[in-house]
């Protein structure tokens, strides 16, 4: 059999206490104008290979990199490919030195900034697709005040990434680009 210890202590929520104000985060299509980004959301952006994903989560960054710590977790952008996409943003390459770049393809909730914005470019599902509930849920209970935006490859004509349903779980905001 398997066993697990009881935790019968849950900590109180003291929303009475709590801030009216979202955190100011800045969205590629002005998305902030529909969606307001509260610390600990998970935002998930779906899409087929080559339909924008990283271009999205290069543009929040740089939309927020100004008034947010970024860091950008990179899982297949090598130093050179990464300067050629950043230098197509018509700015100085080196004011990008303000974002973070980190190259990281796994274990993603070891690496997560509580408060600041992180941006996992994009989360690799290999195998056991349903799992990624569990790697999201992970990268959720990492987060203080600050929020995740995690990129997912799914099939073409479909809505959901990889997981699906599972996928759902823990976002805020889920968005499916196609090509």
């Amino acid at each position: 059999g398997r066993y697990r210890r009881v935790e019968n202590q849950a900590e109180e929520i003291d929303f009475l206490s709590a801030s009216d104000s979202c955190l100011d985060v800045k969205w590629p299509f002005e998305i902030e104008r529909l969606y307001r980004a509260m610390p600990k959301n998970i935002v998930v952006v779906a899409g087929c290979p080559d339909s924008g994903k990283s271009a999205f989560c290069l543009e929040s960054a740089r939309l927020n990199m100004s008034s947010n710590e970024i860091f950008y977790f990179s899982s297949e952008m090598g130093a050179m490919e990464l300067r050629d996409r950043l230098t197509k943003f018509g700015m100085a390459i080196e004011a990008w030195k303000r974002c973070k770049f980190l190259e990281r393809s796994s274990n993603f909730a070891d690496v997560i900034r509580p408060d600041a914005i992180n941006i996992i470019d994009f989360l690799e599902i290999s195998s056991d697709p349903w799992q990624v509930g569990g790697y999201l849920k992970a990268i959720h209970d990492k987060l203080r005040n600050g929020i995740c935006i995690v990129a997912l490859q799914k099939k073409r004509g479909q809505d959901l990434g990889r997981g699906a349903e599972f996928s759902l779980e823990k976002p805020r905001l889920y968005l499916s680009m196609e090509s």
